[in-house]
C-alpha cells in the first residue's frame, strides 16, 4: 500500500463523509475507514499503457449496469496513464481517479468517481 499522503486525489477524498480518516499512535501512519461497514481501505497506484488506459476510461464512463466484469485490466510497470485507487476490504465502496502523464507529471483525464455496494466489486474486480 501506498503512502496516502502521495495521492493527488486525497484531498477529495477527505472531503468525502462515507469515509474516516484515524492516526497512529504518536502520529505516525494512518487508516481510512469505510463508515457503512468499518472495514479499512487500502490505496493503489496502477499504470497502464496508452491502449488500456483508453479502454479504462470508456469502462469509467459507462453506467454500472452497463459494465461486465470479465477480465482484470493487464498492469505496465511504466505507462502512460496511473489509475489511483481507494478499494475497502470488502469490496463494498471503491474511489478512482485516472491521470494522464503529460508534460513531464499526470495530469487528470475524468473526475474522481466513487462507487459503493455492487457497484464498488464490479469495479474492484477489473483493477
Amino acid at each position: 500500500m501506498a503512502n496516502i499522503n502521495h495521492f493527488q486525489m486525497i484531498d477529495n477524498l477527505k472531503k468525502d463523509t462515507r469515509v474516516t480518516f484515524k492516526k497512529g499512535f504518536l502520529g505516525l501512519g494512518s487508516k481510512i475507514i469505510y463508515n457503512t461497514t468499518q472495514s479499512n481501505i487500502k490505496a493503489y497506484k496502477k499504470e497502464y499503457d496508452t491502449s488500456v488506459g483508453e479502454q479504462i476510461l470508456k469502462t469509467l464512463s459507462l453506467s454500472t449496469k452497463d459494465v461486465k466484469a470479465t477480465e482484470k485490466f493487464p498492469q505496465k510497470d511504466l505507462g502512460n496513464y496511473q489509475l489511483e485507487l481507494f478499494v475497502s476490504d470488502d469490496k463494498q465502496f471503491l474511489a478512482v481517479s485516472l491521470y494522464r502523464y503529460e508534460d513531464l507529471c499526470y495530469k487528470p483525464v475524468m473526475e474522481q468517481k466513487v462507487f459503493e455496494g455492487k457497484d464498488a466489486e464490479r469495479y474492484a474486480y477489473l483493477f
